[in-house]
């Protein structure tokens, strides 16, 4: 193999491998107290909610694409997905172009990831979309009685993994999706 194709490899199993989560103990942060609420914790779940209701118009689209050009003007390949997302994007289809192979899933990620917060409001309609496409496969499924139970593996520190066994009954938090 290439050395390039083992580094687009390991570069998208890291993506996949960290999520970025804050962790919130019943006991130290009690849930009746605001107050004590870990500040970046209520930052991020107050930008997700921003981004959420927001209103976006039509030009966010021509923004956004106009952002990842800048970042892949040197890479024919994935400006022509650009030029497709642009002319194409659906709502509807928004966790097709999530999933799919390209620069999407890694450029959202490392915004939320990262919390770029430039990068999030330019994306915001995408997430919004993908939020809503989760949302309403979630009520669809939900009535489904023959449901199976599936797992997904996720790479964890040892250290962050300890962190998740002290802080059993808290909330938990994550700052990308979480996808399989």
């Amino acid at each position: 193999e290439s050395i390039c194709n083992l580094l687009k490899q390991h570069t998208t199993q890291f993506d996949r491998a960290l999520s970025p989560m804050s962790i919130l103990s019943p006991i130290d942060y009690p849930m009746n107290d605001l107050n004590a609420i870990e500040p970046s914790f209520m930052y991020s779940q107050l930008l997700k909610e921003i981004l959420l209701d927001a209103e976006y118009e039509d030009y966010a689209r021509k923004a956004l694409t106009q952002l990842w050009r800048d970042g892949y003007q040197n890479n024919r390949f994935q400006l022509k997905i650009i030029d497709e997302f642009e002319r194409d994007y659906n709502p509807d289809l928004a966790i097709w172009w999530y999933t799919r192979e390209s620069f999407t899933y890694s450029m959202l990620n490392r915004a939320l990831r990262t919390i770029d917060i430039d990068h999030m409001i330019k994306m915001g309609f995408f997430l919004c979309d993908i939020h809503r496409q989760i949302q309403q496969i979630h009520a669809e499924t939900s009535k489904i009685e023959d449901l199976r139970t599936v797992y997904r593996g996720q790479g964890m520190y040892n250290t962050e993994f300890e962190k998740l066994q002290k802080r059993i009954g808290g909330i938990l938090s994550f700052n990308n999706f979480l996808s399989t």
